[in-house]
């Protein structure tokens, strides 16, 4: 058996959109074996059978960021906020998680994300070279999080800006300005988008801004369609 330890994936959403979530879902199980996988909601259910490997976490309650803050309302969801918090949200011998947006599908194994050395860096992304100057700037769709150096008194900074500082693309700026030189850029197989490159076959294709993605893609498509016991044995029914 392979060893799962420290696979941990995080999504991020607000109720109105968890049905959304599923293909992706389906696909990362399928693809990746990741040992947990938590979804950051408002509830402590999303309406949906879900695997055993898969937990709910009700956020509802939160206090990192303010109603009346200048990102909390924008034009995705105030729960993306919520990745930047991560290293608070989970236990200190957590040391890195993968966050996903609901519109990416993992079509291949991803090992090498767990297994990439992060020493020194607060996060891997891939960059976007419209928006990337003299240091890569990333696209926050497809993160993993270096939790443990996180915690050494940057997340309260990110925090602390998006409370304070209005940005065109919230958290993904904030996170890019604050740990500009510390952000460690990764092949763009890993977050295939029109915006950081589309090789043939990514290992994760992201839909980001395309609109009819859910309804119209066939690679979601295969996923959403696909039956849970197809995915995983692991399903809880």
């Amino acid at each position: 058996m392979p060893d799962l330890t420290g696979r941990y994936v995080c999504y991020c959403m607000t109720r109105n959109i968890y049905h959304k979530v599923i293909p992706s879902l389906k696909s990362l199980i399928k693809n990746a074996n990741p040992a947990r996988v938590y979804i950051v909601a408002e509830d402590d259910d999303v309406g949906f059978p879900l695997p055993k490997q898969v937990q709910v976490m009700n956020w509802s309650k939160q206090t990192f960021f303010h109603p009346d803050g200048p990102n909390y309302h924008n034009d995705w969801t105030y729960m993306a906020l919520m990745r930047t918090a991560l290293c608070h949200m989970f236990p200190p011998d957590m040391h890195r998680i993968l966050s996903l947006d609901l519109d990416t599908i993992v079509n291949a194994n991803i090992d090498e994300l767990w297994e990439m050395p992060l020493d020194g860096y607060y996060a891997a992304g891939v960059k976007e070279p419209s928006k990337s100057d003299k240091t890569p700037y990333i696209n926050a769709g497809v993160v993993m999080w270096n939790l443990a150096k996180l915690r050494d008194g940057t997340a309260d900074r990110i925090i602390r800006a998006l409370n304070t500082e209005k940005y065109r693309f919230c958290e993904q700026d904030c996170l890019n300005e604050i740990c500009a030189g510390k952000l460690k850029p990764i092949s763009c197989t890993y977050n295939a988008t029109r915006w950081t490159g589309l090789p043939g076959d990514p290992k994760i294709r992201h839909f980001a801004a395309e609109p009819g993605w859910y309804e119209n893609e066939p690679l979601v498509r295969k996923y959403r369609d696909m039956a849970w016991e197809d995915v995983t044995e692991c399903f809880s029914g």
